[in-house]
């Protein structure tokens, strides 16, 4: 399976982002393109009241900022990177991404819908089971390459 699209998955507002490293060696070393995301969910309707429309479209200006400087940093280093803000349900906005760019694998985090102390969280399972690509789910203090991959 050649690589060339990597999809990458995370929480530009979390402080550590471990899928996009792995993501990034992995693009190294296929020498594939890189899009970094971030999944803004859409607000539901109830709650208009008190997320007005400025507020959402700041919450989406500055998301695409921190992606922009994320980027920055590793075009910086040689990396073929760009940034997109996703909107809508977690798994139908990156299984959509996946189909339109026609990525070859989905990186992510597992630990950011992660609660409690489930081994995958509700958007993983769905990803593993709906997405039409290979889906790497990195794990928390994941390091260097998997050494199994099912």
């Amino acid at each position: 399976m050649a690589i060339r699209k990597v999809l990458v998955d995370i929480d530009v507002m979390a402080p550590l982002h471990p899928a996009l490293s792995q993501a990034l060696d992995l693009a190294r070393r296929a020498d594939a393109d890189v899009v970094l995301v971030d999944v803004v969910a859409d607000v539901p309707a109830r709650a208009r009241t008190i997320v007005s429309a400025d507020r959402e479209q700041a919450l989406i200006q500055e998301r695409t900022r921190r992606l922009e400087g994320l980027a920055e940093k590793q075009r910086a280093k040689g990396a073929r990177i760009t940034t997109k803000v996703l909107r809508g349900a977690p798994t139908v906005a990156l299984v959509r991404e996946v189909i339109a760019g026609r990525h070859d694998i989905l990186v992510r985090y597992h630990g950011r819908d992660l609660q409690a102390a489930k081994r995958f969280g509700v958007v993983d399972m769905q990803l593993l089971r709906k997405c039409p690509c290979p889906v790497w789910l990195v794990g928390v203090g994941e390091r260097g390459r998997p050494r199994r991959i099912v």
